[in-house]
């Protein structure tokens, strides 16, 4: 049964569903997509499922000490053990424990126990450990280096009066009327950003965390550039050789410690594929035989008899022929470039009556090669994909009239593939497509790792964040109410946007939030605690983990997946033999 297929893709659509699931998940009764009496149904079912490949693979090869392929003598089987036992305390009752619900959200990782690219990449990050540990040591070391130097340059020097007129503090326990109000307000002595502070070093290292992510850096940078002293008020530019701290911070942080990452991650690949052990002629000449002993023969065109016939085929094959198609699909691109919202009706019009023009010489194009090659026409994906385009730009066309508007709009979203034509017909571009293309399957696999744990974070951030109320970036639309609006909002932050916003409302504690016990009913009539408050030392934690974790490391792996993919281009475009011989071989 272990060996059978069937079984492995029954077991690879329960994880699915088990995924699913947890996606559905909400600590809130009120966000629940099924009912939790429902829910329970289907984990029975789907702890029955996993337990069931457990009893496969034990009697398989044993529990540990039988064979050496023992169920735990693999790491991927050992972290399905754990989940599994997760399982086991979560229906005992233990569903609300720290530790159970972490492990609860960790149900994605079953994905690699069932793909072996996943499971290759992950071995290579895992040989490439002590460097990067090393790394991670040294930009510890010299981040808290410019924690303590910020705590004692900075510590309550970023602190000012909400009345631009004051002096220094002592003048602060009067009123003023508003600059843009004659409404009395009170003066305040207050650090205007409250997760922008170097009072004490814990908040030195969440301000450090906020200039890596080069979100606003100028604004705390700027506000350093004003200081005056403790307890006075910050006028202009006062003390600019500050500013120096936090280029020298950005500069030696971002731009040069975490890039060694990508440089280790680069290595790892090579490793991995074992061409490091190997000279830069020796890979280019494996690379090469690999290529040819990978060749698929190009079917041959036979020259046609009837002379007709022949003139047709040198025609259609001839490079006067392939400039002039080339050049009408730029002079395409760029009237498709013209159109517009505001465009008049007129140029709307012409615009019609001009591709109308382009969809009679692609089908005169399509129309000559079809005569040309015969059937052997239909041997080509690329003269396939011509073909397509050219049908539904007839479509278009025909049915403009006739169909509803967002139909249309798909319809001419085909129109935009017209410009991929250019691809094949420019040699450079098409090897190089097809350097990309050789480097899609190992992109796709660190897609999919990206995409696993920024889930596994989502949930984590669903698990515990879920009714944290809106505040500074949480609002209706990123939230941690339910997966979607986590999965927005870390984005936003990953995206180097909105990670000190959402900071400080995962961090906001009473009184600016509401916790009480016993106050609130459930669906049941039952009184339930009630808080929307986070927490500052998880909240910072969690947010500071997916930030290095997703940006700097998953990130900077892919980065270097397709920078690897470049450099062979590259290389393999200098050496004696290249893509363009092994074409004209084909």
């Amino acid at each position: 049964i272990r060996t059978n297929k069937w079984f492995d893709v029954l077991i690879l659509c329960t994880i699915i569903l088990s995924c699913i699931m947890l996606a559905l998940d909400s600590p809130i009764e009120e966000n629940m997509v099924i009912k939790p009496q429902n829910v329970l149904k289907v984990e029975y079912a789907l702890f029955t499922m996993f337990s069931l490949e457990f009893l496969v693979k034990v009697l398989d090869h044993g529990f540990y000490w039988e064979h050496p392929q023992a169920y735990l003598r693999s790491t991927w089987n050992i972290l399905d053990f754990t989940i599994l036992l997760c399982s086991i305390l979560d229906f005992m009752g233990f569903a609300n424990l720290a530790v159970v619900r972490v492990l609860r959200v960790v149900r994605p990782l079953r994905f690699f126990n069932k793909f072996a690219s996943l499971q290759t990449l992950i071995n290579s990050l895992v040989m490439s450990r002590k460097e990067i540990l090393n790394v991670f040591l040294v930009w510890a070391i010299t981040f808290i280096i410019f924690a303590l130097v910020g705590t004692m340059l900075f510590a309550g020097n970023l602190y000012k009066c909400n009345d631009d007129a004051a002096g220094e503090q002592g003048v602060v326990s009067f009123v003023f009327d508003g600059d843009r109000t004659e409404i009395l307000l009170p003066r305040v002595w207050e650090n205007p950003a409250s997760s922008s502070s170097f009072d004490h070093f814990g908040l030195a290292i969440l301000s450090l965390f906020e200039l890596i992510s080069l979100e606003n850096w100028s604004e705390i940078a700027f506000s350093a550039v004003d200081i005056v002293g403790v307890g006075y008020q910050p006028r202009h530019n006062e003390s600019p050789i500050y500013f120096f701290y936090f280029g020298l911070f950005i500069l030696i942080m971002v731009y040069f410690i975490l890039q060694l990452l990508v440089a280790i991650f680069i290595d790892s690949v090579r490793m991995r594929s074992g061409m490091i052990m190997y000279s830069e002629l020796q890979r280019n000449f494996m690379r090469f035989e690999n290529k040819i002993d990978n060749l698929t023969k190009v079917k041959e065109i036979p020259m046609p008899t009837k002379r007709w016939h022949r003139r047709l085929f040198v025609f259609v094959e001839s490079l006067q022929f392939q400039y002039f198609i080339m050049f009408v699909i730029f002079l395409n691109v760029g009237f498709m470039a013209s159109e517009g919202y505001a465009v008049q009706s007129s140029w709307t019009s012409t615009l019609s009556s001009i591709d109308n023009v382009f969809i009679v010489i692609y089908s005169i194009e399509i129309a000559l090669k079809c005569v040309a090659y015969g059937f052997a026409f239909f041997s080509s994906s690329w003269n396939l994909f011509d073909l397509f385009i050219v049908l539904i730009s007839i479509a278009e066309q025909t049915l403009s009239r006739s169909v509803g508007i967002r139909a249309l709009r798909l319809l001419r979203l085909v129109r935009v593939f017209r410009t991929v034509k250019i691809i094949r017909r420019v040699p450079k571009l098409y090897l190089l497509f097809q350097a990309i293309s050789a480097s899609l399957p190992g992109l796709f696999a660190t897609f999919l790792v990206v995409s696993i744990f920024l889930f596994i974070f989502v949930c984590v951030g669903v698990q515990f964040f879920a009714e944290v109320k809106f505040g500074v970036s949480l609002d209706s639309y990123r939230n941690f109410k339910n997966t979607w609006t986590a999965l927005t909002a870390l984005l936003q932050v990953i995206t180097n946007s909105g990670f000190r916003g959402v900071l400080q409302d995962l961090m906001i504690e009473a009184p600016y939030c509401t916790r009480c016990k016993n106050c609130v009913q459930d669906s049941f009539g039952r009184w339930q605690d009630y808080s929307d408050c986070g927490n500052a030392i998880f909240g910072s934690i969690f947010l500071s983990i997916y930030f290095i974790f997703m940006k700097y490391v998953l990130l900077n792996l892919f980065i270097s997946m397709l920078v690897e993919s470049f450099f062979n281009f590259h290389v393999e475009m200098k050496f004696v033999l290249n893509s363009e011989h092994i074409e004209s071989f084909r």
